[in-house]
């Protein structure tokens, strides 16, 4: 088995002086330009004994946590909501539990209905041991195209436990339509 090892260094071309060399992250062309301050977390080691590369991790104290900032970009969650109609309306249906019908907006443009709103967090410590993070806080969206011609100025939006409901009546045109004919004297 050493042997393997010993051809696959040769094959490597690694000289044998630098084998039991320790590789600093400051020397290699790999450091991390965010935070050229901080001093590196891992040194690496190679040993001719064992024929292998050991990563090891250098002890370092916690960083100072930063305070929160908002952000110009914060990300978005997206909303999911059902879209079904009725022989008379296009119907929007989606769970916003926890948000206040104050921060949600709607918009009903030609063919779109845009829903954004703003979830807040209800438990504000700082918490750093989550055994589950599932819930989406903060700034949400969703765009949904509508199948059909609506008619927005008698669109209704209702909140019932947590569940928005947005009621669209469609605009029928009927297909074909019969003219009647005047007769002028």
């Amino acid at each position: 088995m050493s042997d393997f090892l010993e051809k696959i260094k040769k094959g490597m071309n690694i000289p044998e002086e630098n084998i039991d060399k320790e590789i600093s992250l400051e020397d290699s062309a790999f450091k991390d330009i965010s935070s050229p301050d901080e001093e590196p977390e891992i040194a690496l080691t190679a040993s001719k004994k064992e024929g292998a590369l050991k990563v090891k991790k250098a002890k370092k104290s916690p960083a100072p946590k930063k305070e929160e900032k908002p952000s110009l970009f914060e990300a978005e969650g997206e909303l999911t909501a059902d879209v079904f109609e009725t022989e008379k309306n296009i119907v929007i249906q989606s769970a916003v539990a926890g948000v206040d019908s104050d921060e949600l907006d709607i918009i009903i443009e030609k063919d779109m209905v845009s829903i954004s709103g703003r979830r807040e967090r209800q438990f504000e410590e700082n918490v750093e041991n989550y055994y589950s993070k599932e819930c989406w806080w903060g700034k949400f969206s969703k765009e949904i195209i509508l199948p059909c011609e609506v008619d927005a100025s008698k669109a209704e939006a209702v909140m019932k436990n947590g569940i928005l409901t947005i009621t669209i009546p469609k605009i029928s045109r009927e297909k074909n339509k019969k003219l009647n004919i005047k007769e002028i004297e």
